[in-house]
């Protein structure tokens, strides 16, 4: 793996979450802009830069996972893709 520059000793990737819809890019390029982390070309191969946690929403566009489970959604979304493939088939 290398060794580590010495400007990097002690560098601890960063952690960031993105939302649906975000654009994760433009937010480590604003990161790398502010030196929360290094550019890309000045970091070792090999290294965890930055950890992208993407939080991303039910199909049916419901925000909240337990509320769309809840309702049944993704049992009929399942029903109903089931159903398709043995038409199909």
């Amino acid at each position: 793996m290398g060794v580590l520059p010495a400007k990097l000793a002690g560098f601890r990737a960063p952690t960031i979450i993105v939302h649906e819809g975000e654009d994760e890019d433009k937010i480590i390029k604003e990161m790398e802009a502010r030196g929360e982390i290094p550019p890309l070309e000045n970091f070792p191969a090999g290294r965890i830069r930055v950890i992208v946690h993407r939080i991303i929403s039910p199909p049916n566009g419901e925000r909240n996972w337990e509320c769309y489970i809840a309702s049944g959604t993704n049992l009929k979304i399942a029903e109903a893709q089931a159903q398709d493939r043995s038409a199909g088939g």
